[in-house]
């Protein structure tokens, strides 16, 4: 897992709940059209096999990270109020290969055949640009996996 990330009101958790409102919502993105894609994080996402969100399920949110995943939930119900879509990403992505193939979802983690939710940093961009280029019409809240 990455290292050097903080939770708290100097850490993540203070950046990630606070950008929805202070620095991508300015009044111009509806009034010209403009698409928002926010890239969050997994925990608002359900977990595969209960009605719980991610973010209380161990399998993937351990709790030393537990903060950071409750700063994505926030980031999310920020979201909600605006015109935009949300991409939780899988429980685990980072650096790694473009293939370019990726399933998509829409509000439950998606997992394969080894139980796992994964994807590289660059199919994750991919994604996202396809979104923004062709986007699922009404789609609020969307995830990609392998």
């Amino acid at each position: 897992m990455p290292t050097g990330l903080s939770a708290g009101p100097s850490g993540a958790y203070h950046c990630a709940a606070r950008i929805p409102s202070r620095v991508i919502w300015p009044p111009s993105f509806a009034y010209f059209g403009r698409r928002v894609v926010v890239i969050g994080g997994a925990g608002p996402l359900k977990s595969p096999d209960a009605d719980q969100l991610v973010i209380d399920d161990p399998r993937f949110v351990p709790r030393q990270w537990r903060a950071i995943a409750q700063a994505s939930v926030d980031q999310f119900s920020a979201c909600a109020t605006h015109p935009a879509a949300y991409l939780s990403p899988p429980a685990l992505f980072g650096p790694g290969r473009r293939t370019g193939a990726y399933r998509r979802g829409t509000n439950r983690i998606l997992i394969d055949v080894n139980g796992e939710s994964r994807i590289s940093a660059e199919d994750l961009a991919i994604a996202a640009m396809d979104e923004i280029e062709n986007p699922d019409s009404g789609l609020r809240h969307f995830t990609v996996a392998y």
